[in-house]
Formats: structure tokens, sequence, C-alpha cells
């Protein structure tokens, strides 16, 4: 949940490929994978610093986060 924090902040995160926040779609995320050459993780964090808060969208909001993964990630499941 501190990915999604962060971009609802307006904050741009990179992360692997190994984090459960991955699979959203965000301009002000970049996914690389685990295991990636240090270079590729360099050339993305210079790309995302490099960006202008500005032009990052604003995530959506935590209702919305609960709402997705109630639906999405929690389907099935009984409490």
């Amino acid at each position: 949940m501190v990915v999604i924090e962060a971009l609802s902040n307006g904050c741009r995160v990179l992360i692997s490929d190994k984090v459960g926040a991955a699979e959203k779609n965000h301009d002000g995320l970049v996914v690389s994978e685990l295991d990636a050459p240090l270079s590729r993780w360099v050339d993305a964090a210079t790309a995302l610093v490099e960006r202008v808060p500005d032009q990052l969208p604003r995530f959506e909001t935590w209702a919305d986060v609960a709402v997705y993964y109630d639906a999405s990630v929690y389907t099935g499941i009984a409490i």
C-alpha cells in the first residue's frame, strides 16, 4: 500500500515486478524486473526523476483502491 499512497500524493515510484502494486498502470509508476541489469534500474530512475511532477496524474483515492482489491484480489475469500 505504500506504492499506492506515494502515487496518490503525486510521487513517482520505481518498483520491481515482485511488488504487489506492479499490476497497476500509472504514468508515475515504472516496473522493472527484479533481476534486471543495474543499468536498466538507473535508466528508469533517471527517466522518472526527469518528469515534471505536474505531468503526473493523481492516482485513485484509498476508497477506490479498497474497492479494487475487494472486487479483484479478494474475490471468493470468505471472512
